[in-house]
């Protein structure tokens, strides 16, 4: 990849654009792209959020490390930029809303699995892949 928003160190891993990737859909305004899948234990991934869209509300069975390559984020813990890296784990649950302007896209890495919480969740859950 030569996109100079992706860390060096990313850029291997990459085809030649971020428009290569197989984007999928997981909810209005959310898509995500599989990576490094031979990384047992691992789940890693990056997204790609339109302006203005959020998450659906998660915690986490294990942990989560996002970084921000580009755009912005808020959930309950704070605000994220570009070059920032949020961390999860089972004590937070959140609810990340992209910032306006430009697409917030993230290199997220869970170990374990999300859940949505309460009866929305429950009820979104065969909706919503995350």
């Amino acid at each position: 990849c030569n996109d100079p928003r992706i860390p060096q160190p990313l850029r291997s891993y990459l085809p030649k654009s971020l428009e290569d990737l197989n984007w999928v859909c997981r909810a209005e305004g959310l898509e995500q792209a599989g990576l490094l899948s031979d990384f047992a234990g691992f789940d890693t991934r990056l997204f790609r959020l339109a302006p203005g869209a959020t998450v659906p509300r998660h915690t986490h069975d294990g942990e989560e490390a996002t970084l921000v390559l580009t755009g912005g984020f808020s959930d309950a813990v704070g605000h994220y930029v570009r070059g920032d890296v949020a961390i999860a784990d089972p004590s937070v649950t959140h609810r990340p809303v992209a910032d306006p302007g430009e697409p917030c896209i993230s290199l997220a890495v869970t170990t374990g699995s999300l859940r949505l919480p309460g009866l929305m969740g429950h009820l979104m859950k065969p909706f919503v892949k995350l």
